[in-house]
């Protein structure tokens, strides 16, 4: 995992292509777990995201500029919809133990409701 270096040209870059293709992002099972769509259309990539030793805040990819420790667009638009969901009061993206389906219904209206906020915002 790498540091978030917020002020840095790459994460500048990284959120100007997040915020021009707009991926579909995926919440994950576990907190700070996402699935960003890659850019052929068919795959995607998973992001991670924690918080480390001294508050410093980290991320990867499994695409292959994450792979080499660049913030790509993947973690940059998983990082947008992770800010959505913190302001549209969800404290964690993780769920309890409840049926498949009823996660499931959950998750899609956390996606929804995310993407309404964050489209009005971006």
């Amino acid at each position: 995992m790498n540091e978030i270096k917020f002020k840095s040209e790459s994460f500048k870059r990284a959120m100007a292509k997040a915020a021009a293709k707009k991926p579909l992002v995926k919440i994950g099972s576990k907190t700070g777990q996402y699935f960003v769509a890659a850019s052929d259309g068919f795959s995607s990539y998973q992001v991670l995201f924690q918080v480390g030793g001294g508050g410093r805040r980290l991320a990867s990819c499994l695409c292959a500029g994450g792979q080499k420790g660049y913030f790509c667009y993947h973690q940059a638009a998983a990082l947008l919809a992770h800010s959505s969901f913190v302001r549209a009061g969800l404290r964690s993206c993780a769920v309890s133990r409840r049926d498949a389906a009823e996660q499931e219904a959950e998750r899609k209206e956390t996606f929804h409701r995310a993407m309404r906020i964050w489209s009005r915002k971006y």
